[in-house]
């Protein structure tokens, strides 16, 4: 995938980066209308602008181009999460990890699924295969803040609190000002029972710009704080 896509999945979630990336690809499939990772981006573009109807179309157009393309996979799974097709969003998840057993994005999105279902034994592996990965990552990339923030999730998960904190404060500290990093760590400071800060970091998420309601509608991590009337306040009126 372009440079620009990779930054925009992994580290910066800038509208701008998309912008850029459609740009490319679009100029790309000009000289080569087969390029399943042109598509792709396209889709996960068209998604980020919240385009759900084309980046449907254009992320099915880069599977059928390549069934092997994890990347394609793992945006799919997302556009199916949020119109609330879970099961195919699990299936398009799980045959990206068998294609890229280090594939931590769909990792992640897997740990969701299995834990809000109540699979344990799953929920179990895919931990155990985060925990393999993340400190390999961190020691290569320790300005990932994403990453930091994912492997404290993980570490919430498997009852190592005291680390699970220190982990996610360093994300927190290292991208003050993301969106995203504020609305992962309400995820994270639910799992500690401290809700009236993670419905404050969600909140400045919103704030700082966070506008997929329908995801924060149908994440699980936010299960234990719905009937808060910070919650409830903060999502009102939320499409």
């Amino acid at each position: 995938m372009p440079a620009w896509v990779m930054i925009y999945r992994d580290f910066d979630r800038r509208e701008s980066l998309l912008d850029k990336a459609l740009e490319v690809s679009l100029k790309a499939l000009m000289y080569d209308s087969s390029l399943s990772e042109a598509y792709a981006t396209i889709g996960l573009a068209y998604y980020g602008k919240g385009s759900i109807e084309e980046g449907t179309k254009t992320v099915r157009k880069a599977i059928e181009l390549d069934p092997n393309n994890y990347n394609a996979l793992w945006i799919l799974s997302r556009i199916q999460h949020t119109v609330g097709n879970e099961q195919e969003a699990i299936e398009s998840l799980e045959r990206a990890v068998e294609l890229n057993p280090e594939f931590y994005e769909a990792l992640d999105d897997l740990r969701m699924y299995y834990e809000g279902s109540g699979n344990k034994e799953k929920l179990n592996w895919v931990i155990n295969r985060l925990l393999e990965i993340y400190p390999k990552h961190l020691l290569k990339h320790p300005e990932d803040a994403y990453r930091h923030m994912a492997y404290a999730i993980s570490l919430a998960i498997s009852g190592r609190i005291d680390e699970a904190k220190t982990e996610g404060e360093k994300a927190l500290d290292l991208s003050p000002d993301d969106p995203i990093m504020m609305y992962y760590g309400a995820c994270l400071y639910t799992r500690f029972k401290e809700n009236k800060y993670a419905v404050e970091l969600l909140g400045r998420a919103i704030k700082n710009g966070y506008q997929n309601y329908e995801w924060i509608k149908r994440d699980p991590d936010f299960d234990t704080i719905r009937n808060e009337p910070s919650y409830m306040e903060l999502m009102k009126d939320k499409n």
